[in-house]
């Protein structure tokens, strides 16, 4: 397996790639045309490491990341011909060298030249990179002044080629044109004891932020490749590259209209859906609620940058998270870590009968109840609490999942419509998930002997469905003080 994913916006462009082989991953990212940082990470098997691979795209694919096409491609099969033989080259079809002028090559707007370095990328991936883009650190001052000088020897029907040498005689840069016009050069340098070949194409003003070459012991393989290839994918972008700016100019106006319209964008999508809705703007981000049961919503949180892109995964996941909630088996909050206790920690209530009946503590925490009753209620609560504090640790003892918990006190016969989540779960466990967030699994201290059993499988369903959802989620509750004044819409 392996995947390359891209990020891109007005701000930045990045890239993640991953690949599986045997029993590791290897993970490389960072800006675009760029080497990047790498990192590898083995497992005890292949299908566990598949497995994370699988985690890890599904995760950046929620961030808004999107998977480069054909970036899963079978590498084409490379000759191992000797290095002497010239590359052979596919000449250009009659007609097509007129596309090659300055108009076209030398006056590039920021979009042609984003557009030029993200199809450049796609075939060095094709030609040179073969999953290490590092060379060897160099020998001498005249590293590559060998393999120059063998490139220098190949005939290209469609490309002129110019030297350039040194004092001492060594090739320092070859220039390679179509129809009079500079399209690709390819230079050797060699900077504090590491080669720093680079191959500059004609949209690149800066060498510094050209390609470099791939490992040194298969340059001349892979810069036969790419040399062979290169007028033809010259000409084939020439004639596509206008059509492709006519759809971006389009898009972007499109896109700009509907950031102007969120509020619109978000009443077609939920429209008869049957959900009842809640939307917060702010300056940079879309909070979108979207209530599920009578006492839970969902919440997500979409990007003003990149809402278009995700707004459409919102009804999929929905269908997840609905999915979620036909099978899970404890009942559960999914949030945030802020007002959780430190993992590892159990945070128990006092409970004092003696003070709540001299303090008049009853009517707050016991309302409309006799002493027999609040007594009756008490011991309840004694009982479960403390049985709780000793049965969830165990649960969670070995499983690897970071946790603690947390007893409430309180009990308010308020009329429905007034409860907080605490005063009908009194008895949290918090799990840490992926995605950093939180899972809360609610109890309350009468009825929790058959949820024991069941709390690492909800925790598993909870987390597959994070992992599966298109995008990232919460599932919040109506009753928390915060929410009960949302103004929810139904179309």
């Amino acid at each position: 397996m392996r995947k390359r994913l891209e990020f891109r916006d007005s701000r930045s462009d990045k890239f993640w790639e991953i690949e599986v082989r045997g029993e590791a991953h290897t993970v490389r990212f960072g800006r675009c045309g760029t080497d990047g940082q790498e990192k590898v990470k083995e497992f005890a098997s292949g299908a566990e490491a598949l497995r994370d691979a699988e985690r890890l795209v599904a995760a950046k694919l929620r961030k808004g990341y999107v998977e480069v096409e054909g970036a899963e491609a079978p590498r084409p099969q490379r000759a191992e011909e000797p290095p002497s033989v010239p590359p052979e080259h596919a000449p250009l079809p009659e007609g097509k060298l007129a596309l090659f002028t300055p108009g076209r090559l030398a006056r590039l707007n920021d979009f042609r030249r984003a557009y030029w370095r993200r199809k450049m990328e796609a075939l060095l991936r094709e030609t040179i990179y073969d999953g290490s883009y590092r060379l060897q650190p160099a020998e001498s001052a005249s590293s590559l002044a060998e393999q120059f000088e063998e490139i220098a020897t190949w005939e290209l029907p469609d490309m002129q080629r110019e030297l350039r040498r040194d004092a001492a005689g060594l090739i320092t840069s070859i220039r390679y044109s179509v129809n009079g016009q500079l399209v690709l050069t390819l230079l050797r340098h060699v900077d504090y004891g590491y080669i720093r070949g680079r191959i500059v194409p004609f949209f690149v003003q800066n060498p510094d932020e050209a390609f470099s070459f791939g490992k040194k012991a298969h340059m001349l393989k892979d810069t036969r490749l790419l040399l062979s290839r290169f007028a033809s994918f010259c000409a084939e972008h020439l004639e596509q590259i206008e059509a492709a700016e006519q759809r971006h100019q389009k898009d972007a106006k499109i896109r700009s209209v509907a950031e102007g319209n969120i509020a619109l964008v978000v009443e077609n999508l939920m429209a008869e859906t049957g959900y009842e809705y809640a939307m917060k703007e702010s300056a940079k981000t879309v909070l979108l609620r979207v209530r599920v049961r009578k006492r839970r919503f969902v919440e997500f949180s979409l990007p003003h940058r990149s809402f278009l892109q995700r707004v459409g995964d919102v009804l999929p996941t929905l269908e997840r998270v609905e999915r979620l909630l036909a099978e899970f088996e404890v009942p559960f909050l999914l949030g945030n870590r802020e007002g959780c206790p430190e993992w590892g920690r159990v945070e128990l209530a006092e409970v004092d009968l003696d003070a709540i009946e001299r303090s008049g503590l009853q009517q707050r925490l016991f309302r409309g109840m006799s002493k027999h009753e609040m007594r009756r209620m008490a011991a309840i609560y004694l009982d479960g609490m403390n049985t709780l504090a000793e049965v969830l640790p165990a649960s969670m003892e070995g499983t690897g999942y970071e946790y603690s918990t947390e007893f409430s006190a309180d009990y308010n016969e308020w009329m429905e419509g007034y409860r907080a989540e605490c005063d009908v779960y009194p008895a949290m466990l918090h799990v840490a998930m992926p995605q950093r967030k939180v899972l809360h699994l609610l109890f309350d201290y009468e009825h929790f002997a058959d949820y024991i059993p069941r709390i690492i499988p909800t925790v598993e369903l909870v987390k597959r469905a994070m992992e599966e959802a298109k995008l990232g989620f919460k599932l919040l509750s109506t009753r928390s003080y915060e929410y009960r004044a949302l103004g929810w819409w139904k179309d």
